[in-house]
């Protein structure tokens, strides 16, 4: 599923621990971005009615053999080792399907304490099946500010 090219190293890594993050260009496969594209729109268009596109769904909980194999994709399992150490669990694994200029806007937040997970053994990976940019409401994140430890959760009233 991901190019012959995706690579893990020293770099990667040390840009990773120094800024919370680290930005692969295009890693997955013409043919993996594609199929993978055409379950998720199929996901979609067989969501329960009352459903609106905007959800979370859980593919690997419907049998989806696709998205367990993406999960357990041996070079992104070496990369989380790497992060976190060789006890790696799958706490969760979702589609967030959001269509453009839909939805609510997500503030900005830490995930670990954001979906209620605690220790210096989290770690996500968020991967774009469609191009995006600052006009589309791509993810924005603040580099370094994972050393700043967890801050406190704020509760606004319009969500």
């Amino acid at each position: 599923m991901l190019k012959d090219t995706f690579r893990y190293g020293d770099t990667e890594h040390a840009h990773y621990q120094e800024h919370g993050y680290y930005i692969f260009d295009e890693f997955l496969t013409d043919e993996a971005l594609s199929a993978i594209q055409g379950h998720v729109d199929r996901l979609i268009a067989n969501l329960t009615p009352g459903m609106t596109a905007e959800t979370i769904m859980n593919p690997h909980m419907e049998g989806e053999e696709w998205f367990w194999k993406l999960a357990n994709e041996p070079k992104l399992l070496d990369m989380v080792e790497r992060q976190i150490g060789p006890d790696i669990v799958l706490w969760s694994a979702s589609v967030l399907a959001k269509p453009p200029r839909t939805g609510r806007p997500i503030r900005w937040h830490q995930d670990a304490p954001y979906w209620n997970i605690s220790g210096p053994f989290a770690g996500g990976i968020w991967i774009a099946l469609d191009n995006v940019d600052r006009e589309n409401g791509t993810m924005e994140i603040l580099p370094g500010w994972h050393t700043r430890g967890t801050f406190p959760k704020i509760i606004h009233e319009d969500d």
